[in-house]
């Protein structure tokens, strides 16, 4: 799993959600050297979010490669409504500090027009449910963003949706997780950022 390349609201700390946001450069050079990392690399598919900056970055790992790209709205990042395009720091100027702290804690309300923790959870497990059904003991790389990357590793760990805000999740950073019937998930790396330096 991987979180996709850098954008320029990456580079300003804006808050993207469902904003359609492309990569910028540096976040194609991202791509291209996991892309290179994962050369060797056995796929069955890969998944990707229908945001452009995750789907560019699936298809510049993908290259040339005769596997498929399967796009669905399931790995969205989560829907953070009326403060997408904000940063942080304006959040906290605006005295919305506590509440940013309860979010990353899995306890606030969502903004208007945004989605509960609770909802993209339930969209993380969906998209699980379906993946580990699908490929059994097979290889796949799932391209999708911070938010929604953090709720799946939880999920995959076995934890709840309130540690969420205790995952980190580079751009590109790498995350291999074995999951066989029966056994709990294995985390092999996470966050792995080796081909970027």
């Amino acid at each position: 799993m991987t979180r996709h390349g850098e954008t320029d609201w990456n580079l300003a700390r804006r808050i993207q959600g469902w904003s359609d946001t492309p990569l910028n450069e540096r976040g194609r050079q991202q791509a291209r050297r996991l892309a290179a990392r994962l050369a060797g690399v056995d796929l069955a598919a890969i998944y990707t979010s229908d945001l452009d900056r995750a789907l560019e970055t699936a298809a510049i790992v993908r290259g040339s490669r005769p596997l498929p790209l399967r796009v669905t709205e399931t790995l969205r990042e989560v829907r953070y409504g009326s403060l997408e395009g904000l940063t942080w720091q304006e959040l906290v100027a605006q005295g919305r500090g506590e509440w940013l702290r309860r979010w990353n804690a899995g306890q606030a309300e969502p903004p208007p027009g945004g989605e509960g923790l609770a909802d993209a959870w339930a969209r993380a497990e969906r998209f699980l449910s379906c993946i580990l059904l699908r490929h059994p003991g097979e290889t796949v790389l799932v391209v999708t963003h911070g938010g929604l990357l953090r709720l799946l590793i939880c999920r995959l760990q076995g934890l709840g949706y309130e540690c969420w805000g205790t995952v980190r999740t580079a751009n590109t950073g790498l995350t291999e997780i074995v999951v066989e019937p029966g056994k709990p998930a294995q985390v092999v790396r996470l966050n792995d950022t080796a081909h970027l330096d």
